[in-house]
C-alpha cells in the first residue's frame, strides 16, 4: 500500500461530514454547497440575520 498525504481527500471528507451533521445527510452531494455562508443559491430567499 502507497502511503502519502491526500490533503484534498481529508478536506473533502470535513464538507462531507459538516453537511451531514448540518441535516444534509440524505441529499445527493450537491448539499454541501449549502453549508457556506454568503452563497445565495438560485431559488433561495436568504435568511436574514437575527439578532
Amino acid at each position: 500500500a502507497l502511503r502519502f498525504p491526500l490533503p484534498l481527500a481529508s478536506t473533502a471528507l470535513n464538507m462531507f461530514t459538516s453537511a451531514s451533521n448540518a441535516g444534509y445527510g440524505k441529499e445527493d452531494d450537491s448539499a454541501v454547497i449549502k453549508i457556506f455562508s454568503g452563497i445565495t443559491l438560485p431559488g433561495v430567499t436568504p435568511e436574514e440575520p437575527s439578532c
